[in-house]
């Protein structure tokens, strides 16, 4: 049976092969069940698997969880997608011109989805899939 609102906190840690990662959940009394993800990048399933476990275990709520992982050094690169930064300073460039907004950073760019790429060498759909599965199952741990 679900569990009505409350406040609280879980964590859960996990591991496979270079990969490491740590899910923090954390939620406080709400009307309704909200829930937000924040997750790495490439790991499209988890926003829904973090959805999913929300509905099955809360009724109401505003929860927050958040998965950071990392790979082992040497295990894979990145590489930083100029013509992304390009669009995002052409789609922006009207607004800072007209005086309504500021000029971009180089870190807030660098932290815009699609400019930095994890270039996963050696990480085909089935690993990527049981790296996935791995951290889901973090993810119901830290709800839990």
């Amino acid at each position: 049976m679900p569990i009505s609102g409350m406040t609280g906190f879980g964590r859960a840690e996990g591991a496979l092969g270079a990969w490491s990662w740590a899910v923090e959940a954390r939620s406080v009394n709400g009307r309704n069940l909200e829930t937000r993800f924040r997750g790495p990048p490439g790991f499209d399933g988890l926003e829904r698997a973090a959805r999913e476990g929300a509905q099955g275990r809360f009724q109401r709520g505003q929860l927050t969880v958040g998965v950071q992982a990392k790979r082992a050094e040497g295990a894979g690169s990145v590489r930083v997608n100029v013509a992304q930064i390009e669009r995002f300073l052409e789609l922006g460039g009207p607004f800072v011109t007209a005086g309504r907004a500021a000029p971009p950073s180089l870190d807030g760019l660098l932290a815009l989805r699609g400019v930095i790429e994890a270039e996963d060498a050696g990480l085909d759909r089935e690993a990527l899939a049981e790296l996935e599965a791995a951290m889901a199952a973090s993810i119901g741990l830290a709800l839990d």
